[in-house]
């Protein structure tokens, strides 16, 4: 919590006469002596450096740079009679956040210097690092401390607050009212990191970093938006990176991170737009894990799918002197909560009386194999069936309510790209959440509900969690009093676990296309300030990167016909699982398909072990074989296992009636256990 002090402890050091004299006589030697030269702008950088976030937190010290940032702002816009800079010469405060921490502070320190800062602010109190580190490169440090206000100067500053609200330029909106405004200095406060601007951007504004990434990286990114506006007509912007950006191609998995669909949650949606400039950055930089993943994967960010919920919660933080309204913002204009709103299919799982289905039963983690959903007009093999085909055909009765077009959009979206891995940003908890998330009674409120891949989605969940520094430590209790300590458990956590919701993103996801998807609570505040946001970026940096990764983890490859070799689209892959553990016999059947994509690919995320991978499409003869899933290498491209199939055409040449019955029986597929050999198939 940010604490208040009067005005006068903060300013002072910044407008006093001294401070001025001081200032201008360590710049002096930096200003342009000739005629020609003063023709061109000279920009001169102020470094300062305090700890806003970790262990060490001082957040009274935002306000200090806060004042100093409107003073620089005062001082370039000729506000002082006495202290007029040349016409061409204007200054610039670069701040960076230490942690408290010696080596982070040496480090911002140093590669501040190399970027041309020449002179440095310091708390006369706490600047051990700044003095040793300036002193050694004969760099001015300017030490300010607490002295009383020189009343021109002050009445300058009460001035400029009453006319406008300009001093807030940082925030992408309007400012707030005036009795709160100095405070907002803190607040406000931009704060650079390798030439990217930690801020709240507007709904503009993530459009237009998301278009200057694509300026800086053209041959590696592409700039779309979501098929569809926001009830406001806000559009949703998205960028894609790959090696060919504009169109999948096979065997490279496409990945997902989405964000802010509760508007007053904004951690992620900040984290999206700095990750884009990050991996931009880094591949132009050869940064080896950065161009192997791109190189690798596509990758789609879609940071704001909750544009008017945005609009509404920052409009709310302004007003409220930079503290948000607890759920204003969250829904969408028409007060829809979107993660509510998505297609139920955990009752199409769960055998729900909403479907108008003969001989309706239970099926508890039974996944896309009912017997129930056949389609008339186009038959697959008795007790194999895709959910996309569900959807369509029993919307009406999956849904109680018209989507919101926001919905909308995400749904055409992720189910006309084939997606493999996905994860969506919330705020308001530390802890990686995994499907279920809906409960099969849907009068328990919290009932641990697995899913036929529960063993992967806690190793999924697991990659992130133990990458953030906070998420799986034993010593992180929770935000608040009361809350459940994820920690114990490595920080993740099912869903419905924790408390049972309906119409989620996540189960649609995992239930509705062929990706696995886990949502990410990564901030115990909703709306954070904008100084908390570096340091969010470096506890999940880390992490973002090393889940991304994960899209190469299992087994993918090829379905053709086996004598024209033309790709079969929406072929079903069954998974066997043989590996034998604490935990599993061997030969347990996974109960959740995926399908071919159009191109004849397919991708299964598989935690490394044996199994038996099955393909059949109507018309064709099933086909299996056995194959090793290993761990993750450095070689993206040869991660997963390559396991191709060439499926034989009914009715087929030089097979038996017999062989022939049994290569079309879909019942023996559908038994766990597995006793004949296997064709096996190892890593490439």
């Amino acid at each position: 919590m940010l604490i208040r002090r009067p005005l006068s402890e903060w300013l002072p050091p910044v407008f006093s006469p001294l401070f001025f004299t001081l200032f201008f006589l360590v710049l002096a030697s930096s200003f342009p002596s000739t005629r020609e030269q003063e023709d061109e702008l000279v920009e001169l950088e102020i470094g300062f450096l305090t700890s806003v976030t970790g262990r060490s937190a001082d957040k009274q010290n935002l306000n200090v740079a806060g004042a100093m940032s409107y003073a620089l702002d005062v001082i370039n816009g000729r506000k002082l009679d006495k202290l007029q800079l040349p016409l061409n010469v204007r200054l610039r405060m670069e701040w960076r956040d230490t942690q408290g921490d010696t080596l982070l502070s040496t480090k911002h320190l140093t590669g501040m210097l190399c970027n041309k800062t020449v002179a440095f602010f310091g708390l006369d109190h706490s600047c051990q690092v700044e003095a040793t580190v300036t002193s050694a490169w004969n760099v001015p440090l300017i030490s300010h401390v607490h002295q009383h206000f020189h009343e021109d100067v002050l009445q300058i500053l009460r001035d400029r607050v009453e006319r406008s609200s300009a001093q807030l330029r940082h925030h992408p909106g309007t400012g707030g009212d005036k009795s709160s405004s100095f405070m907002k200095f803190g607040r406000s406060v931009e704060i650079k990191e390798d030439g990217f601007v930690y801020k709240h951007h507007s709904n503009d504004e993530v459009k237009d970093e998301l278009n200057k990434v694509n300026r800086k990286c053209p041959r590696i990114t592409y700039v779309s938006e979501l098929p569809g506006r926001s009830v406001e007509g806000n559009r949703m912007p998205l960028i894609v990176f790959s090696r060919h950006p504009e169109k999948h191609v096979p065997l490279d998995p496409e990945f997902r991170y989405m964000a802010n669909m509760h508007g007053d949650e904004v951690s992620g949606r900040e984290l999206l737009i700095r990750l884009a400039h990050y991996l931009c950055d880094e591949y132009q930089a050869l940064n080896p894990e950065v161009v192997e993943l791109v190189n690798h994967t596509r990758i789609h960010l879609v940071p704001a799918l909750n544009p008017d919920g945005w609009n509404t919660a920052y409009a709310t933080k302004m007003k409220r002197n930079g503290t948000t309204n607890p759920g204003k913002g969250r829904q969408n204009s028409n007060d829809a909560d979107l993660n509510r709103d998505f297609p139920d299919l955990d009752r199409v799982v769960f055998g729900d009386t909403w479907l108008t289905l003969q001989e309706s039963e239970p099926r508890r983690g039974v996944l896309l194999e009912s017997k129930y959903f056949r389609d008339p007009e186009r038959e697959l093999p008795p007790g194999i069936r895709s959910y996309r085909y569900v959807i369509s055909k029993y919307q009406s009765s999956l849904l109680n309510h018209k989507l919101q077009p926001e919905t909308e959009a995400i749904i055409k979206y992720i189910t006309a790209t084939p997606f493999v891995l996905a994860a969506n940003f919330h705020n308001g908890a530390l802890v990686a959440n995994y499907p279920y998330d809906s409960a099969a009674d849907l009068s328990q409120m919290s009932h641990y509900e697995k899913s036929p891949d529960d063993q992967v989605f806690q190793y999924l969940s697991r990659v992130y969690s133990s990458r953030h520094p906070r998420m799986s430590d034993p010593e992180f209790l929770g935000c608040e009093a009361g809350d459940p300590h994820f920690s114990a458990n490595g920080g993740i956590t099912n869903g419905a676990a924790w408390y049972s919701v309906s119409g989620g993103l996540q189960d649609f996801s995992y239930l509705g296309t062929n990706a696995f998807e886990i949502t990410l609570e990564i901030g115990c505040e909703k709306f954070p300030d904008a100084g908390e946001l570096p340091g969010e970026w470096d506890e999940n940096r880390q992490a973002l990167l090393d889940f991304m990764k994960q899209s190469h983890l299992g087994v993918k490859g090829l379905v053709r016909d086996a004598r024209s070799r033309v790709p079969i689209p929406n072929a079903v892959v069954l998974i066997h699982n043989l590996t034998e553990d604490a935990k599993n016999a061997g030969g347990e059947r996974i109960r959740h398909t995926i399908t071919t994509g159009y191109q004849g690919d397919y991708y299964r995320i598989l935690t490394p072990g044996t199994y038996q991978v099955t393909v059949l499409s109507p018309g064709y003869l099933w086909k299996r074989r056995k194959v090793r899933v290993y761990p993750l290498g450095g070689d993206l491209g040869k991660a997963a296992t390559r396991a191709d199939f060439h499926l034989l055409k009914l009715p087929p040449d030089g097979l038996s009636d017999e062989e022939v019955a049994y290569y079309t029986d879909v019942s023996i597929l559908l038994e766990d256990a597995v006793d004949e050999a296997l064709e096996d198939q190892s890593a490439p």
